[in-house]
C-alpha cells in the first residue's frame, strides 16, 4: 500500500491486499469471503517480514488453491526455502536477489582487472 501510494502504478492488475497476522484464520477467512480464489488463476504473495511465516502460509495456500500461483518473498537467498516451495509447487523470490539483479554489472568490475 506504501508503494501505491508513492509510486502512482497503472497495471491494470486488480489487487486485494489483507493486513493481519497471516498465521491467524481470521484473515484467511476475510479473504476467502471477498474473493473467489478457485477462479481462474491468482497470483498470491506472500511478503511480510517473517520469512519462515510466508513459506508456511504459502505452502498451505497451494494445498487449499491448487489453482492459485503463490509467492514467497524473503530477504535472503535460502536453499532450503527453495527446495522446499519446489516440492510444492510454488515460487520464491529474495530481496537480496533482486537488489542484486538491479545493480549494473561495470559497477562491480575492478579498475585494473580486464574487461
Amino acid at each position: 500500500m506504501v508503494a501505491e501510494e508513492q509510486v502512482e502504478m497503472h497495471t491494470g492488475v486488480e489487487k486485494h491486499i489483507f493486513q493481519g497476522e497471516i498465521g491467524h484464520p481470521e484473515v484467511w477467512q476475510q479473504l476467502e469471503e471477498k474473493i473467489d480464489l478457485s477462479v481462474g488463476i491468482p497470483l498470491i504473495m506472500m511478503a511480510t517480514g517473517q520469512d519462515d511465516e510466508n513459506l508456511r502460509a504459502g505452502i498451505w495456500l497451494s494445498k487449499r488453491h491448487p489453482n492459485s500461483k503463490v509467492m514467497i518473498r524473503s530477504q535472503r537467498e535460502s536453499h532450503f526455502a527453495d527446495s522446499v516451495s519446489q516440492s510444492a509447487g510454488i515460487h520464491t523470490f529474495s530481496l537480496q536477489q533482486v537488489f542484486q539483479d538491479s545493480l549494473p554489472e561495470d559497477w562491480f568490475i575492478q579498475p585494473d582487472s580486464p574487461v
